[in-house]
């Protein structure tokens, strides 16, 4: 277990990656942790330190061939910075991310506090707290020269992959959207790069929302009314360089689109 110190290393030194866009060989060798648990320290710290504003948790790896990608065997927490979320349309420079991939999801937004607390939830109260669905891209991102060949701690510490979120159109009727069967597409310059439904790859997309609040709530950490909870891609994760289009088709709920200037 890592002592504070080397967490409060840990989260400068990702601080500084992302001030000076400088992507790091690792986070220093005293302060890189070995759990899960101390990878979770580094994010709350860093939370603490970067002033960006909480805009709510992703999950990471939450599907079997994201967990392959990461060499994880388990979906992990991730937090959502209110700094790192733009409505659709968007144009975001190229050169404000590392090595940015999209992926295309759900994000459900909270409409009730969901507190942390030692009884697990299950997927009727999570549901009766959700307020709305969007339609989402998730920018993922991370600050290490080489992610493949770095462990999977040092990434989770580093907030998970998370580079930003670009957020579609509001839908308060979620429950007769049919979500888990809808088809989605990717599309990156015109060329269709994932496509399929998130029932066949997540479940129940309500289950995503599940989880999050329930490894919040071993954390002491609670869900708040307003927040977004991103539940994971089915369409895969595809990199962009400089003038990418990324078009995500949401069937009736709309399209979410970037340009990387």
């Amino acid at each position: 277990m890592l002592i504070e110190s080397q967490i409060e290393a840990a989260a400068v030194s990702l601080v500084r990656a992302r001030a000076e866009r400088t992507p790091l060989a690792g986070l220093p060798p005293e302060s890189r942790p070995a759990t899960l648990g101390d990878a979770y320290r580094i994010q709350r710290a860093y939370d603490l330190k970067s002033a960006h504003g909480v805009a709510g948790y992703k999950i990471g790896a939450a599907s079997a061939a994201s967990q392959k990608l990461v060499g994880a065997t388990e979906p992990f927490l991730a937090t959502v910075y209110r700094s790192a979320c733009f409505d659709s349309p968007a144009h975001l420079p190229r050169h404000d991310f590392f090595v940015p991939g999209v992926e295309a999801e759900y994000a459900f937004e909270i409409g009730s506090d969901l507190p942390p607390r030692s009884e697990p939830y299950v997927r009727n109260e999570i549901a009766a707290a959700i307020a709305a669905v969007h339609p989402v891209i998730e920018i993922c991102d991370n600050r290490f020269t080489d992610w493949r060949s770095t462990d999977l701690m040092q990434i989770i510490a580093d907030n998970g992959f998370f580079g930003a979120l670009v957020v579609g159109k509001r839908w308060e009727d979620w429950r007769a959207a049919d979500l888990g069967s809808k088809d989605v597409v990717m599309r990156i310059d015109g060329a269709a790069r994932g496509q399929g439904c998130c029932e066949a790859v997540l479940g129940n997309p309500i289950d995503g929302v599940v989880w999050i609040a329930n490894e919040l709530s071993k954390q002491s950490i609670g869900l708040t009314k307003g927040q977004l909870v991103p539940i994971g891609t089915w369409t895969g994760l595809h990199f962009v360089e400089s003038g990418s289009r990324v078009v995500a088709e949401f069937g009736s709920l709309g399209t979410v689109e970037i340009e990387f200037a």
